[in-house]
């Protein structure tokens, strides 16, 4: 059990485990991502536009 709670926490199931309570809630057809894989919602945007997010677009001249 202390495996899968280490899973859920670390981010390894997509789609991703759901913490409700004092318990963590996984749909019983999720995929365990491998140890380097874990899920990240920003690896589904594309790096350019959370560039021009997090810095914003230059000033037109």
């Amino acid at each position: 059990m202390e495996t899968l709670r280490r899973a859920a926490r670390g981010g390894r199931f997509f789609p991703p485990a759901i913490f409700e309570g004092r318990e963590y809630l996984v749909d019983e057809n999720a995929e365990k991502l491998t140890r380097n894989n874990t899920f990240s919602p920003y690896r589904t945007v594309h790096p350019a536009l959370l560039s021009r997010i997090k810095h914003g677009t230059p000033e037109k001249p």
